[in-house]
């Protein structure tokens, strides 16, 4: 079956509602508070199912270099919220 005859709709895939709040989540994390892909990966580790050892294994580095990933993107996080003095 296809959408007005040029897309064969079998071929897009169906996202459930974790998988679209993971991306919108990396989305806006790399947006808003400026993080790298490998940064917001490290923040959502937890969400995505994710753990140090795969992580490290993916990106093709330590351990302790996705410690410095998360902590790196906390930092960004943190100063990427405007202050109350901004907010006025």
């Amino acid at each position: 079956m296809s959408v007005d005859g040029y897309f064969p709709t079998e071929h897009i895939p169906k996202m459930d509602q974790d998988l679209f709040e993971f991306l919108y989540l990396m989305y806006h994390l790399q947006d808003t508070a400026d993080l790298t892909y490998k940064e917001a990966r490290c923040i959502l580790m937890e969400r995505s199912g994710d753990n140090i050892e795969s992580l490290a294994k993916e990106f093709g580095c330590t351990k302790n270099a996705i410690h410095r990933f998360k902590m790196k993107g906390e930092r960004k996080i943190l100063y990427s919220v405007p202050t109350p003095d901004e907010n006025c």
